[in-house]
């Protein structure tokens, strides 16, 4: 286990003793400064030993189940295995296309009347991308007691253009000799637990979130690591299991003809690979082609996850960029221009299973595409009518690219991502779809949904100008055909094949829309007073499009008809519910004697509102209150659909949160409310994922951090005082110098110094100070760095409000800092990690330009040792590596 860091709580010791040494004059005064060192070093060295024995216990209680659970699955896995007959693999629904693709003729308009095609919800081909808000949470991965010492070997392997290097205990190098059954299976298994393999796994679980995997990225880059370190096949499978299940992935081993085979669970159709099914989940095996299989039924305990093969994040593998050459001509004016691809994610498409083709149109494209698509659309699109905009695009798909059918391109049918486009030199009709679906969320920012024909795709937009054509109705909407393969038709105009036959629907998610529709909300909520808790899943939508939100507020708050007010200055939480248009139909207050705050909030099956956050001394929900003892603690409760109170509950967590800093804090609860248990596990770099979530069956799981959740809920007074402001600039001055003893960066000390100084003081600070602060621990700043100097002067008040601080820019106007715009009154939370790094999450108000387009900023990551930043931005999270020197303050 990674031993503990104390950094604030020596700073503090050192801050309060660098003020007393500025003050002293005599020598009473130094004694008693002395007394009061001791005494508190005292006081921390007894906090100290009364964390470090809670820890060991809670160590020693998490090896122990580690063990059993290892022990009881080795003890099955020795029992008779069962036969289960094997499917053959799915044939892929092929959508070959016209052989020859019809050519509309402008001079010879169709005078046949509109057609309307109505289609049930039931008719739908799939339903929009998984979310991850049902089910229980992924928990990050504890390390044990005995993970501090092996023999350890390093390993690099090539993954799709990037180079990975890992390092591993030489013990997980074990060979499988003998023949393949139970007992030796249950053997290498037990060997494999013996083994120091949580190191190999924190690696791996990390690259998942470097790289921005899906669950089959991530599987790829197990199963490469694995065979890196076990050549032969049989070992490398079972390592690849074993790392898989200690993932939490539900994944599962068979064998048939003395071959180990991996079976990997999912819900989503992978054709042409075989498969069974058990208590309702089909398991696909690869590579096996026999018809028979010997597996076990029980999985192993914790594991929970099926694999999902949507990509809704943007991969961040290689850098080796394609370039394609595209011309066109609309409306008698011709086009020409550029665009660039990411060359390693087509490698990577090779290698992934054809599935259901929601999954193509839902699929997120690389940085790079996305980026260099939308700068040279966008200008042109942005002048244009709804319409207009629409018919530009279409023309694009239709002509700049050439038609071939799967089979005369490849001799088989084969899906593309948007990205294949770019690639290869020629497309069908599900291809240019899928592209064309991708143009219109991004540019247009409006829904599209795919057109399932026999043996054709096409697609329909919801516009919401007023346009004319033939109609798809869905969910009481009017879809307008659109149609990427009949070449030269307009928006409106059905290939002719196919006017007399109802579609299937394909549905497509829409982040850009989403995401427009929570700003919008949010908007209507700042006005009305209120905020937001973090920058996780604080607003949810119900089937109808209703939006359920939750967050703070201070003071008063007004949201539509119902108006609330809180004691002084102090934060109460609010739940609301908002129909379409974004009229509010109901709103609670949970009242407090102290500052509470709501970050995260999900939706049942049942459309009941479960809500979590922060307290620091007595919320009343309703009827129900809930008190601490003396320190902060979280809680969850629940609404239904009316906004009455079902439920309320807290953690636990107020006797024990000073004692954990850099732990996740995981709660389960029943359905009706009854607090099941908790768990801690040590804060990861990887593990984002807090909030609520809740299961098939009702029972709710609360997830949060000590050193960020818990931080909301403290009541720490605001100081405005000259004193303290100077102390601010002393505090920033102690923490650079204990950052350079830390090897930190240069380029970022100072942002470092400046993060820490407002997490661990609770003050608010003019622009000068913050400046002046600047001038004592890096004096060259201002000369370096001159713009950003003087905008950080223009911040006329940065507040440390419970953990939330507050960006107020003195001329009310917004500020640059190179890519990244900060518009007045914006906030963000800052997260500070066991080792160094740092990462600003952004409430509202930030955001950054790319060329003409402009993106919301979700987060800023900053690393320590070098001075990159790692930002993350846009509705599907897409991910740039900058260096704070060479690409921010030049």
């Amino acid at each position: 286990m990674k031993k503990l860091t104390y950094r604030f709580l020596a700073i503090a010791i050192l801050f309060a003793c660098s003020i007393f040494a500025v003050n002293a004059q005599e020598s009473e005064y130094e004694k008693e400064m002395k007394k009061m060192q001791e005494e508190q070093e005292k006081e921390m060295l007894e906090m100290v030993n009364e964390y470090e024995d809670f820890i060991k216990k809670e160590q020693e209680a998490f090896d122990n189940y580690i063990k059993q659970a290892d022990a009881e699955f080795s003890n099955y896995l020795k029992g008779q295995w069962d036969a289960f007959a094997v499917l053959k693999g799915q044939k892929q629904n092929a959508a070959p296309g016209p052989v020859k693709v019809p050519v509309f003729d402008p001079a010879v308009i169709s005078k046949k009347e509109v057609k309307t095609f109505s289609v049930s919800k039931g008719e739908a081909d799939m339903a929009p991308r998984q979310v991850e808000t049902m089910g229980v949470p992924v928990l990050p991965n504890e390390q044990t007691l005995q993970e501090k010492d092996f023999t350890s070997r390093d390993g690099s392997v090539g993954f799709y253009g990037t180079n990975v290097r890992y390092e591993y205990d030489q013990n997980l190098e074990k060979s499988f000799s003998g023949s393949i059954n139970e007992g030796n299976i249950s053997k290498y298994w037990d060997e494999l637990c013996g083994a120091k393999y949580f190191p190999l796994l924190d690696q791996l679980l990390g690259f998942k979130t470097e790289y921005s995997l899906n669950d089959w990225g991530y599987y790829m880059l197990v199963s490469k690591i694995a065979a890196d370190i076990e050549k032969e096949q049989n070992a490398s499978s079972l390592l690849t299991w074993f790392l898989m299940i200690k993932s939490g992935y539900k994944i599962k081993i068979g064998y048939s003809d003395n071959k180990i085979y991996l079976m990997l669970p999912s819900n989503t159709t992978m054709y042409g690979m075989s498969y069974f099914t058990f208590n309702g989940l089909s398991y696909y095996v690869p590579g096996l082609k026999g018809e028979k299989i010997y597996t076990y039924k029980k999985d192993f305990a914790d594991s929970r996850l099926i694999f999902d093969l949507n990509i809704t994040n943007p991969m961040n593998l290689g850098s080796e960029a394609g370039k394609r050459e595209l011309s066109f001509n609309y409306n008698g004016k011709d086009y020409a221009f550029s665009v660039l691809y990411n060359k390693s994610l087509i490698e990577f498409y090779n290698d992934y299973p054809q599935c259901e083709i929601g999954i193509f149109f839902n699929a997120s494209i690389s940085r790079i595409a996305k980026e260099s698509l939308l700068e040279k659309l966008k200008p042109i699109v942005s002048k244009m009518s709804q319409l207009d905009a629409a018919n530009f695009l279409l023309t694009f798909v239709q002509t700049a690219f050439e038609y071939k059918t799967d089979q005369q391109q490849f001799d088989r049918e084969k899906f593309f991502f948007a990205e294949e486009v770019l690639h290869y030199p020629f497309c069908d009709c599900e291809d240019r779809s899928v592209f064309y679906s991708f143009l219109v969320k991004e540019l247009l920012g409006i829904d599209i949904v795919g057109l399932n024909y026999p043996g054709h795709i096409a697609t329909a937009v919801l516009f919401t100008d007023k346009v004319t054509g033939d109609v798809i109705a869905y969910q009481d909407k009017k879809y307008i055909i659109a149609d990427p393969t009949y070449i030269n038709a307009p928006v409106g105009l059905t290939m002719p094949d196919y006017r007399e036959v109802k579609p299937g629907i394909v549905v497509v998610d829409n982040l850009q829309n989403t995401e427009q529709m929570k700003r919008q909300l949010w908007e209507k909520i700042y006005a009305g007073g209120g905020s937001r808790g973090d920058n996780g899943q604080d607003i949810v939508f119900d089937e109808t499009g209703n939006a359920y939100v939750t967050g703070f507020f201070t003071g008063e708050a007004q949201f539509g008809n119902f108006k609330f007010t809180t004691s002084k200055d102090e934060k109460d939480i609010f739940i609301a519910k908002m129909d379409k248009k974004g009229n509010f139909m109901w709103a609670q207050q949970a009242k407090g004697k102290g500052n509470e705050v709501a970050f995260g909030i999900v939706l049942d099956k049942k459309g009941n509102a479960l809500i979590t956050g922060t307290f620091d001394k007595e919320i009343t929900f309703g009827g129900k209150s809930l008190k601490v003892s003396d320190k902060p603690d979280a809680f969850v409760s629940k609404y239904d659909k009316n906004g009455q109170l079902l439920w309320a509950n807290k953690v636990g967590l107020d006797t024990v949160s000073e004692m954990l800093p850099n732990k996740v804090y995981m709660a389960n609860f029943s359905s009706n409310g009854k607090l099941i248990g908790k768990k801690f596990f040590s804060e990861t770099e990887y593990f984002d994922k807090y909030g609520v979530f809740v299961d098939s069956t009702g029972n709710a799981f609360v997830t949060g951090s000590f050193s960020t959740a818990l931080a909301m809920g403290s009541s720490k007074d605001v100081v405005t005082n000259t004193a303290a402001q100077v102390s601010f600039s002393e505090s920033m001055q102690l923490m650079a110098s204990k950052l350079i003893e830390g090897n930190y960066s240069p380029e970022v000390i100072g942002l470092f110094s400046f993060i820490q100084s407002i997490r661990a003081n609770g003050a608010k600070v003019e622009g000068k100070v913050i400046q002046e602060a600047i001038d004592k621990s890096n004096p060259e700043f201002k000369n370096t760095s001159p713009k950003v100097y003087k905008n950080l002067g223009d911040m006329s008040l940065i507040k440390n409000a419970s953990g939330i601080v507050s960006i107020n820019i003195g001329t009310g106007q917004s500020i640059q800092l190179n890519t990244i715009k900060i518009d007045n009154n914006s906030k963000v939370k800052f997260v500070t990690y066991e080792d160094g790094n740092s990462r600003i999450n952004v409430l509202n108000g930030i955001s950054m330009s790319k060329g003409v387009m402009k993106y919301d900023l979700n987060f800023i990551k900053i690393f320590k040792d070098n001075g990159d930043l790692l930002l993350d931005y846009d509705a599907d999270n897409t991910q740039k590596r900058i260096n704070m020197k060479k690409d921010l303050m030049e």
